[in-house]
């Protein structure tokens, strides 16, 4: 669907507003600091492998979207896009090709390299096929520091991805964003590998990381990672941050 709709939750009323050039699927929507929504990738229907690869910006003064045509670019389905300190937007993953997209006039994109992983760092047999994290998760911590965390090399049957069956990792990755770049580390992995999963920043920057699954294609409760964890950031004594286990789901 193209459309575009505004909650009051003072009236408790919708509001329906123009709609986006063409419809999207799984979109990611990157709220910035002007009020400005940017919307990228999705998929143009539901029987589709193709996705939207044109952004758009939501404009609140106008009510109208601006459409990023000098921005074309193919991203997975739910990218993680983050507003930078040098007033453009980062994209962390969950592909391994990161870059800063200037949302000016009518949109372009800067290359800032490849993740870590995605620079063949893993060795072979890594559940990460070609480093891309799908179904993964990244949390900006602090201004400009990004924390990237679990994820799988991809999906199907066992076997069917490459000559082995894709898997879940548990592995993480500390990315910091320059004016015009990005410089990116390993980070402490997880105690549980994970896809699917939530994490949630908390005020004092720590991440909360939730629910996920361990297994790549099986869609069974069986799988479901049940404890929690918590990334507390660095530290002098930890200078990568470190990971603790609490509670689990029932």
């Amino acid at each position: 669907m193209p459309d575009g709709n505004i909650f009051d939750f003072a009236a408790n009323a919708w509001q329906r507003v123009d709609s986006m050039r063409h419809g999207r699927w799984y979109p990611t929507n990157t709220s910035l600091g002007s009020g400005k929504v940017l919307v990228t990738s999705g998929a143009l229907n539901g029987c589709s492998n193709a996705n939207n690869s044109t952004p758009e910006v939501w404009q609140p003064a106008s009510g109208t979207w601006h459409r990023l045509g000098g921005a074309v670019r193919e991203l997975p389905l739910y990218p993680w896009l983050f507003a930078a300190p040098n007033g453009k937007v980062f994209n962390a993953g969950p592909n391994v090709d990161t870059g800063y997209l200037d949302l000016a006039g009518t949109g372009t994109w800067t290359g800032t390299g490849n993740t870590t992983f995605g620079g063949g760092l893993l060795v072979p047999g890594s559940p990460l096929q070609n480093g891309q994290r799908i179904q993964g998760t990244a949390v900006m911590y602090q201004p400009g520091r990004i924390l990237v965390m679990g994820g799988t090399g991809g999906y199907g049957a066992a076997g069917t991805n490459g000559n082995r069956a894709p898997g879940v990792t548990n592995t993480t990755e500390l990315i910091e964003l320059t004016p015009t770049g990005a410089q990116f580390r390993p980070g402490p992995p997880m105690q549980y590998p994970r896809h699917h999963v939530n994490s949630t920043l908390l005020p004092d920057g720590s991440v909360l990381v939730t629910g996920g699954t361990a297994h790549p294609y099986f869609p069974s409760d069986a799988y479901a990672v049940l404890p929690a964890e918590l990334w507390s950031p660095p530290s002098a004594a930890y200078p990568d941050g470190r990971w603790t286990t609490l509670a689990a789901m029932q």
